[in-house]
């Protein structure tokens, strides 16, 4: 605690777990071919907007929980930690 009391800079935060495949798709070329389907399938389907819904989902990861800490520079986000995706997962839909 007194080494990041001497360095503001620093800060521990929790890493978010994701399993590979999920992190994987969080890049950003795979974001750019999922949205040019969609757009590619709402014109061959005749898709309307005011027809789509939202939902929100929360993946948790049965038998890991957030204790992973990790010191990083303060103005970042929470770091992103891969599991082999041997667990499962448990899904919130809101």
């Amino acid at each position: 605690r007194e080494f990041l009391n001497r360095h503001p800079e620093i800060a521990a935060k929790f890493a978010a777990t994701l399993d590979i495949p999920r992190a994987l798709a969080s890049q950003p070329e795979p974001i750019r071919r999922y949205f040019e389907l969609l757009s590619k399938l709402f014109a061959e389907y005749r898709f309307k907007r005011e027809n789509m819904t939202y939902m929100d989902g929360k993946g948790f990861m049965l038998g890991m929980g957030n204790s992973t800490k990790v010191i990083t520079h303060c103005t970042t986000k929470p770091p992103k930690e891969t599991h082999d995706g041997s667990r499962e997962w448990i899904t919130v839909v809101e």
